[in-house]
C-alpha cells in the first residue's frame, strides 16, 4: 500500500511540474480543406500531432501520406505516418485516406525521424515532441478530382503555462501522508 501511495504522490507531482506544449496557431484552410492541429500526449509526455481535416466540398479528397510532411524536433524535414500503419512499416508506402465530401477526418501524425527501434527495450519507440525549434513548418497534400493541391503552413508551438493550485496540490499530499501514517500503524 506505501508503494501505492508512493507512486501517486509522484504521479500527482509529475503532472505539476511537466508541462504540456501547445499550438499556438493551430488552424490552417484553403478553398478546400481546414486543417485543425492539436498535440496528443503518452504518459504525459507530448508524442503525436492530432489533426482534424474538415472537407469542405461536395466532392471526395484524398489524403497523400507519402506526399506529406513536417518539421522534426531538429529543424529537418521528415515524412509521416499516421495511425494504423505500424512502426516497423514507417518507410513502405502508406495507403491514402478519403475524407467524405463536406465530412471530417481525424487521425495522429509522427514524423518519420521520431521512430526508431530500441535495442535497449527491444521495443519500437518515439521521440517526444520539444517545444524547440518552436516553428514546425508542415506540408499536406491532397487530391480532388484528380488534381493535386498543397496545403502548407508553420505551427508556432509552446510550452503550455502552469496554473498551479498549490492549496490542492498541498492538501491531497496532505491526505495521502494521512492514509500512509494511519496505513503504516
Amino acid at each position: 500500500m506505501k508503494k501505492i501511495l508512493a507512486f501517486l504522490s509522484i504521479l500527482l507531482l509529475s503532472t505539476v511540474f511537466f508541462g504540456g506544449i501547445i499550438i499556438e496557431n493551430s488552424t490552417f484552410e484553403d478553398e478546400n480543406i481546414k486543417l485543425v492541429f492539436g498535440i496528443k500526449t503518452e504518459f504525459f509526455t507530448p508524442k503525436y500531432f492530432s489533426i482534424q481535416i474538415i472537407n469542405k466540398t461536395d466532392k471526395p479528397i484524398k489524403i497523400i501520406w507519402d506526399e506529406t510532411i513536417i518539421t522534426d524536433n531538429y529543424g529537418d524535414t521528415s515524412g509521416v505516418i499516421h495511425s494504423g500503419v505500424k512502426f516497423i512499416n514507417k518507410d513502405r508506402p502508406q495507403v491514402p485516406s478519403i475524407v467524405p465530401p463536406n465530412g471530417k477526418f481525424e487521425d495522429i501524425i509522427i514524423p518519420k525521424s521520431h521512430i526508431s527501434y530500441s535495442s535497449y527495450t527491444m521495443k519500437w519507440e518515439t521521440a517526444q515532441i520539444f517545444d524547440s525549434p518552436s516553428e514546425r513548418y508542415f506540408l499536406l497534400t491532397y487530391e480532388i478530382n484528380g488534381e493535386k493541391h498543397i496545403l502548407d503552413g508553420t505551427l508556432l508551438l509552446q510550452k503550455e503555462e502552469l496554473n498551479i493550485n498549490w492549496g490542492l496540490v498541498l492538501g491531497v499530499l496532505a491526505v495521502l501522508w494521512l492514509l500512509g501514517t494511519i496505513i503504516g500503524q
